[in-house]
């Protein structure tokens, strides 16, 4: 009698495993490093279109490089003139040049005829549109279609 209640014992103990969803052989694999992923794109806060009003001069007026670039080597620098004006600092397709931030409703880098629409991207970002007419590359950084988005750098010191 014991064996046929050890063998029913087991019988449904094998039952009731059968019956259970199996669970997921993946598990997260913990970041490296103390690193985590960066954000997609669509929840990186940079990358997200900010107010134009938020683009002022104290915003503006660092050296900015590429999202992903080296701040040792900024892209283009923006800086307060005598005159109380920012100027841009940069090349545009490979040569250099300065021009100047035009602010307001609409606020925009303007080389001589050309202008560039940016925006404020995040807390310390700033999205470089092309122009009307075309692309070009700006401190050596394509600025075509969605254009490109530049991060504050810290001030030389």
């Amino acid at each position: 009698m014991r064996t046929i209640a050890i063998v029913t014992g087991l019988a449904l103990l094998t039952a009731c495993e059968a019956a259970q969803e199996p669970q997921s052989q993946e598990a997260e694999t913990p970041p490296q490093n103390g690193q985590s992923d960066p954000p997609p794109a669509e929840e990186d806060p940079v990358m997200q279109p900010g107010e134009p009003h938020g683009v002022d001069t104290a915003y503006l007026e660092h050296p900015w490089a590429v999202k992903g670039g080296d701040c040792r080597k900024p892209d283009f620098d923006i800086n307060l003139n005598p005159a109380g004006d920012l100027t841009v600092e940069t090349s545009l397709n490979g040569s250099p040049r300065t021009g100047y931030v035009a602010q307001g409703d609409e606020p925009r880098f303007v080389f001589d005829a050309l202008e560039l629409p940016v925006e404020g991207r995040g807390v310390d970002g700033l999205a470089v549109m092309p122009p009307e007419d075309g692309e070009l590359t700006l401190g050596g950084v394509a600025i075509k279609g969605d254009g490109a988005v530049f991060i504050q750098c810290p001030e030389p010191g």
